[in-house]
C-alpha cells in the first residue's frame, strides 16, 4: 500500500460519511495540482469496489450548493458515490474577508452533515440529528501557497503536504514550520525548491515531503497519473444560469399577465 493509506475508506464499517482532510503546499508551478490527481487516481485504483466522483472548484463555498438545480449533473453521479474527492484549487479564492473565513468555517464543521443528506434525499439546510443511511467517504484536499492565509478550518487537519517551498527562508528557529516539522525537514524543504525551481530538476519535482497527525514527516516520491475526469463547482457560472433563471420566470409571469384583448388571444387560441 502507498500514500493512499493515509486516506482510508471505511464509511462502510462505520455505516456513516466519514471525512479526511489534507493540505497542499506549494509555490506556483511546483507541481501542486499533478500531485493531488495523482493521489486521488490512487484512492481510487486501490479501492474499486466503491464508485468514485472527482469534484475540482477554486470557492469552497459552491461545495454547499451541491443541492441547487444547477448543480444536478453532479447530484445524479452523487447518487451511487462511495468516495467522494473534493480538490479545492487555490484554496485562499474564497477567503477574502474575515467574514467570509468565518463563514465558511461554520459550513465546514457541518459538511459530513451536508453529505449525509445529500447522499440521501434529505435537506441539506436541515440535515437530520441522527443518521441511518448510505455512507461514503469525503476527501477533501486544499492546495494553496500561502499556508499562513489559510483559515483555521483548513489549516488543522490531519495530512500536511509541502511541495517545492521554501517555509523558513528567514531560517529563524522559532518559526511554527521549524517546530512543526523540525529542523531536517526544513533544510530537505529548501534544497528540494531549489533544485526544483531553479535547476528545473525533472528528479525533484517527483518528491514532496508528508505530514501525518502524531507521526514525523517523511519525504515521499511519486510519479505523475493520467488526468482524471472533475466535476466543476463554478461561482460565476451558477451565478449566470441564476440571472437566466429569472428572466425565465419574469418572461413567463409576463405571459401569464396578460390582461384585455391579449388575454383574450391567448385564451382563444388555447380553446382551439
Amino acid at each position: 500500500m502507498g500514500i493512499e493509506r493515509y486516506w482510508q475508506i471505511k464509511h462502510r464499517e462505520f455505516n456513516d460519511v466519514l471525512l479526511n482532510t489534507a493540505v497542499v503546499v506549494g509555490y506556483m508551478g511546483g507541481g501542486k495540482s499533478e500531485l493531488v490527481n495523482a493521489i486521488i487516481y490512487q484512492i481510487n485504483k486501490t479501492n474499486k469496489k466503491f464508485k468514485p466522483i472527482n469534484i475540482v472548484t477554486r470557492d469552497f463555498g459552491e461545495v454547499f450548493q451541491l443541492h441547487r438545480p444547477y448543480y444536478s449533473e453532479v447530484l445524479e453521479e452523487l447518487k451511487d458515490a462511495e468516495i467522494i474527492n473534493l480538490f479545492i484549487d487555490d484554496a485562499l479564492t474564497s477567503l477574502h474577508s474575515i467574514k467570509r473565513k468565518r463563514e465558511l468555517d461554520i459550513d465546514f464543521a457541518s459538511i459530513r452533515h451536508y453529505f449525509r443528506a445529500l447522499l440521501n434525499g434529505g435537506d441539506p439546510s436541515n440535515p437530520p440529528f441522527y443518521y441511518d443511511g448510505r455512507g461514503a467517504t469525503l476527501n477533501v484536499f486544499f492546495v494553496t501557497q500561502r499556508y499562513q492565509l489559510l483559515a483555521p478550518f483548513q489549516r488543522e487537519v490531519p495530512v500536511f503536504i509541502a511541495k517545492a517551498i521554501d517555509l523558513n527562508p528567514t531560517h529563524n528557529p522559532k518559526d511554527f514550520f521549524y517546530n512543526f516539522l523540525g529542523a531536517e525537514a526544513i533544510a530537505w524543504l529548501r534544497e528540494n525548491a531549489y533544485r526544483v525551481h531553479i535547476l528545473k530538476d525533472k528528479e525533484a519535482m517527483s518528491k514532496f515531503l508528508l505530514k501525518p497527525l502524531g507521526r514525523r514527516p517523511i519525504i515521499v516520491s511519486f510519479k505523475p497519473k493520467p488526468k482524471l475526469k472533475y466535476f466543476v463547482l463554478n461561482y460565476a457560472k451558477r451565478k449566470e444560469w441564476e440571472k437566466r433563471e429569472k428572466k425565465v420566470k419574469k418572461v413567463e409571469g409576463d405571459i401569464g399577465g396578460v390582461s384585455g384583448r391579449g388575454k383574450e388571444f391567448l385564451n382563444a387560441v388555447a380553446s382551439t
